[in-house]
C-alpha cells in the first residue's frame, strides 16, 4: 500500500500530517503535533515533532512539507534534513506554506493566492510555470496586515499610552482584559513565552470585532500594505482576474471587506478546502501516474 504525506506548516510550525494510502478505498488521516516555529528552532526541535507524527504515520512513500519560511533555502534544507532522518524511505518535497495554498488553489496551473494569518504575504504563478512572491519575509521585517502585526501594533500604541505620548483608545483596556493584566507594561512578558508569535496574534480579531478606531485604521494600514504586494504579484503573473485568499484574518468579514475595496476590481475568493488533503490527493494522483507509466 502506497502512503503519501503533506505536512503542513501554518506560520507558526508544524500543524498536522494527512494521509492517503492507494486503493479503493482511500481516507486521510490528521494528525496533530505542538507548533514549530521553523525560524526560531533548531533542526533537532523539528525532528522531535516528525518523530511523534512518525509513531502515528509509521511508513509513508511521498511527504510534501509546507512550511512558513521554506521558501528560503536555509531553512528549506533544514527542513530536508529533518524530513529525511524521520522518514529515510520516503520521496520528500519542501516547500514554502504560500507554495502549499497556491497548489491546493491551483494545482500546477497560472493564478495568485494571498494569505493573512499570523504572517501575511502573497504568491503567484504565471503562464510559464515561474513562481512569484511579494511579502511573507517574517514578523521582524515584513508581514504587514497580519494577525500579528495588526496586534503588535495596538501594544506600541498601548505603551506609547502608557508612556504619556499618545491619546487613550477602549481597545487598551480590552488588551488588558484579552491578557489578564494588571498594567500595560505587563505585556512585555509575553514575548518571552515559546509561541510568543501565535499569542500576540490571537488578540487582532478581538480588537477588530469591537470597533476600536485605532484598531481599525492600524487594520486599513496593513491591507493596503498588503494590498500592493498582491497588485505586484498580479501584475508579474498576469494569471487571472481572481485571487484565493486564507488564513484567520480573512475569517473577519470586517477585514475580509476591507480587503476585497481595495483590490478591486480583481475578484476574491476565500479558500475553503483543507491545503493538506489537497496537497496529498495532488501527490497520490501523481505518484499513481508515475508508476504507471
Amino acid at each position: 500500500m502506497t502512503e503519501v504525506g503533506a505536512i503542513r506548516s501554518v506560520i507558526s510550525g508544524l500543524k498536522r500530517v494527512s494521509s492517503r494510502p492507494r486503493g479503493r478505498n482511500t481516507f486521510f488521516k490528521q494528525y496533530s503535533s505542538k507548533g514549530v516555529n521553523v525560524s526560531a528552532v533548531s533542526e533537532d526541535t523539528i525532528r522531535e515533532a516528525l518523530e511523534r507524527v512518525r509513531s502515528d504515520t509509521g511508513r509513508v512513500d511521498s511527504i510534501v512539507a509546507a512550511f512558513a519560511g521554506a521558501g528560503d533555502p536555509v531553512r528549506s534544507s533544514k527542513i530536508m534534513r529533518a524530513v529525511k532522518a524521520i522518514f529515510p524511505e520516503a520521496t520528500a518535497e519542501v516547500i514554502s506554506d504560500l507554495e502549499g495554498l497556491h497548489r491546493a488553489c491551483f494545482g500546477d496551473k497560472p493564478g495568485v493566492v494571498v494569505v493573512s494569518g499570523t504572517g501575511a504575504g502573497a504568491f503567484g504563478r504565471d503562464h510559464s510555470g515561474n513562481f512569484h512572491r511579494a511579502g511573507g519575509w517574517g514578523h521582524l521585517f515584513d508581514d504587514e496586515g497580519s494577525a500579528f502585526w495588526i496586534a503588535t501594533q495596538i501594544i506600541c500604541h498601548a505603551l506609547r499610552f502608557r508612556d504619556g505620548i499618545t491619546d487613550f483608545d477602549p481597545v487598551f483596556e480590552r488588551l488588558l482584559e484579552f491578557y489578564d493584566l494588571k498594567t500595560i507594561e505587563d505585556i512585555i512578558n509575553v514575548q518571552t513565552e515559546t509561541q510568543f508569535k501565535s499569542r500576540i496574534a490571537a488578540f487582532a480579531q478581538p480588537a477588530l470585532d469591537m470597533g476600536s478606531l485605532l484598531a481599525e485604521a492600524i487594520m486599513h494600514e496593513g491591507i493596503q500594505l498588503l494590498a500592493k504586494r498582491t497588485i505586484a504579484v498580479i501584475e508579474k503573473t498576469d494569471a487571472s482576474k481572481e485571487i484565493h485568499v486564507s488564513g484567520g484574518m480573512f475569517t473577519s468579514s470586517k477585514y475580509l471587506r476591507a480587503f476585497q475595496t481595495v483590490i478591486k476590481p480583481v475578484r476574491v475568493i476565500s479558500f475553503e478546502g483543507r491545503v493538506d488533503h489537497e496537497i496529498a490527493r495532488l501527490a497520490s494522483l501523481s505518484m499513481l501516474q508515475s508508476n504507471s507509466t
